[in-house]
């Protein structure tokens, strides 16, 4: 299946009705239009080229390569989309990434679509840039969850720590509340993904050439094995920048720098724990 160049400009043909509805309705969108149009033109053109030529040369050590970048660079997304704009959680984020991703998109090739190749840059490049694409949301929203909550709710970790708990403990509540911030996208998309995303990846690869059962059920092992990596990442990336978040009499760090450890803002009574364990 290939487009022609008579096909394309047919194709381009359909920018005919905005362009005519933002100018008679004078929505005064055009500059944003043709810069979106722009900017959209520049990416798919260099990501059409950077995976043509990885096709091109369809080296193991390259694929890799680009599996680490691919990890590095949503790791940065994630701390910037989890709105912490904490610098020192970048490293561990990153760490915590890498393993993951390879780990699982090397589960689903070669173990559940038994690929005899798995490391060919058709089935390998694609599998990692749905993982990070899907994943990197999840892994943004358990994170912000995770330490907003520690930020907000420290009296709660104190009050722990004070009437006997170990400091693994004491964040259990918090650890807890990142996972579920993490699953409840993914557990609506479960329930609603055939009335949104799924009819057009499915339909995706049925014209690529792939049974309409087999397309079925890998939307299904990507939806999980996303879901696995984000939680995976989540938990390596707390257990891996504790000293980023705790100081070593574990007490909380500050969010910014130049401030000083945060304490207990408020004495917290037995009575709420249990309130602010259900709230949220």
């Amino acid at each position: 299946m290939n487009i022609s160049v008579l096909g394309l400009v047919l194709g381009l043909l359909l920018l005919a009705l905005p362009i005519y509805i933002i100018y008679a309705f004078d929505l005064r969108l055009m500059r944003r239009l043709l810069k979106s149009l722009a900017m959209m033109a520049v990416m798919v053109s260099a990501f059409g080229a950077i995976t043509a030529l990885l096709m091109t040369c369809n080296i193991l050590w390259v694929n890799l390569l680009v599996g680490v970048a691919l990890a590095l660079l949503s790791s940065v997304v994630v701390v910037l989309r989890s709105g912490l704009r904490h610098r020192r959680l970048l490293l561990p984020v990153m760490a915590a990434s890498v393993a993951p991703l390879l780990l699982v998109s090397l589960y689903v090739l070669l173990l559940v679509l038994s690929l005899k190749e798995p490391f060919d840059t058709r089935f390998f490049i694609p599998m990692l840039g749905l993982m990070v694409g899907m994943a990197s949301g999840l892994i943004a929203r358990a994170l912000h969850a995770y330490y907003m909550g520690l930020a907000h709710h420290n009296e709660l970790y104190y009050y722990l720590l004070g009437n006997g708990a170990t400091h693994r403990e004491a964040v259990r509540h918090f650890v807890r509340r990142g996972f579920q911030a993490a699953l409840v996208p993914v557990m609506r998309q479960m329930s609603g993904m055939f009335l949104t995303t799924a009819p057009a990846l499915m339909l995706g690869l049925v014209m690529s050439g792939v049974g309409v059962w087999t397309a079925a059920l890998l939307e299904v092992v990507v939806v999980l094995a996303v879901t696995v990596y984000a939680l995976t990442t989540f938990w390596l990336a707390i257990l891996l920048s504790r000293r980023y978040a705790f100081d070593e009499y574990e007490r909380l760090r500050p969010m910014k720098k130049g401030e000083a450890p945060v304490e207990p803002t408020s004495p917290v009574a037995p009575e709420r724990v249990e309130r602010m364990d259900r709230e949220e």
